[in-house]
């Protein structure tokens, strides 16, 4: 359901229920009715998701608040003839975000989320309570540069493994050109710039994640 009460709101209420394919790049597109759908990384699991977003239009900007709750089943069979097993686990929050264009040159994106994660496998302790934020700032110039400067920040609680509360923040930047016509395009990049360690994170709920360790990128793209 899609609502509009003024030209610059509007509220979607949404339920999706889908199959996520083996290979996660099948699954097009990761937006439906205008809601982020791809919050689980589990291949072959069944989702339920529930959403409720509001959305305000400015000049120049956006702000996007989102409420989710989503349940994943997932049926294995680990050996031939063997049991199979039925896995499950959620993913409840909320999360805002606002972008603003600064000028012609120039934009800056905020964004906060708060999550809540619970797996029946006792074995895999990543059950938790996690915050994320980021600020990104971002410049185009005239010549067809790019660069961009982000911080995040995430607090992890881990409810089942026994470590302590962990705060850690990340510096990420990134440097890049358009080729004339937009035939392509070339970046350099520097992801945890400040070389931070914390556990890394990893399970059905991971989409982004974040490296323990500098790390260098350089990516080539070309349109054909």
């Amino acid at each position: 359901m899609i609502w509009q009460p003024t030209t610059q709101d509007t509220i979607r209420l949404a339920g999706f229920r889908y199959l996520l394919p083996q290979v996660q790049g099948r699954l097009h597109p990761t937006h439906s009715a205008g809601i982020f759908i791809t919050r689980n990384t589990e291949e072959g699991a069944l989702v339920e998701e529930l959403n409720l977003v509001w959305e305000r239009n400015w000049n120049g900007g956006i702000l996007r608040s989102n409420l989710f709750d989503l349940e994943r089943r997932n049926r294995e069979q680990r050996q031939i003839n063997g049991p199979e097993t039925l896995e499950r686990s959620s993913l409840r929050g909320a999360s805002i975000g606002v972008n603003q264009q600064l000028g012609n040159r120039f934009g800056i994106a905020a964004n906060l989320a708060l999550s809540e994660i619970r797996d029946d496998q006792p074995l895999l302790q990543t059950e938790r309570d996690e915050v994320n934020a980021s600020v990104v700032l971002s410049y185009i110039s005239p010549r067809r540069i790019s660069a961009q400067a982000s911080q995040s920040f995430r607090q992890i609680d881990f409810l089942e493994s026994g470590l302590d509360t962990e705060n850690i923040s990340i510096t990420d930047i990134e440097l890049g050109y358009t080729f004339a016509d937009r035939r392509g395009s070339i970046s350099l990049s520097v992801n945890n710039l400040f070389d931070e360690e914390f556990v890394a994170v990893v399970d059905s709920f991971t989409f982004n994640r974040f490296r323990p360790e500098r790390e260098y990128r350089a990516t080539l793209s070309w349109n054909f």
